[in-house]
């Protein structure tokens, strides 16, 4: 027993309290340590444990919420652009619309132009009453209705 006293380091061990929940506060070579009992200790393993699991289930779940944030973002992105799209879209219809109006116009007075042109072209006369009809279809005459009048009526009023 002497031999074993002499190599061996003991160290001064102290119980200085024991505490309500079973374990106790001991003294090491001055340091003071908590005690657990073993029931205790398993728990305390235990809980270790799913706390380990906890924390990477956790880190998934921050994994699938981030790869949730970027799916979100990029579809706000999609309507974002599907949204330019559509008023661009809209934009041609209305650009569209309008030169359909101003073309249908333009069809329409050139129409009416052509109409009112044919009035100038001489028709071939076969009788008398025609030739006397032609009188008022003649070139003359069509000019004295759409312009001579109007300038004599202008001049006269001065």
């Amino acid at each position: 027993m002497m031999l074993f006293a002499v190599t061996c380091n003991a160290q001064e061990v102290k119980l200085v309290e024991k505490l309500a929940d079973g374990s106790y506060v001991v003294s090491i070579a001055g340091v003071e340590y908590r005690a657990l009992a073993a029931d205790r200790m398993r728990t305390v393993e235990k809980n270790e444990v799913e706390l380990t699991a906890l924390r990477t289930v956790t880190s998934e779940q921050q994994k699938q919420i981030q790869a949730q944030d970027q799916l979100l973002s990029l579809a706000g992105e999609r309507n974002d652009l599907q949204k330019k799209i559509s008023d661009s879209l809209q934009t041609d219809l209305d650009r569209t619309r309008a030169d359909s109006a101003r073309w249908q116009n333009l069809f329409t007075s050139e129409r009416e132009l052509r109409q009112e042109s044919q009035q100038f072209i001489p028709h071939g006369s076969t009788t008398k009453w025609d030739k006397l009809l032609g009188l008022f279809d003649s070139q003359g005459f069509q000019f004295t209705l759409k312009a001579a009048i109007p300038v004599w009526t202008a001049v006269r009023c001065k």
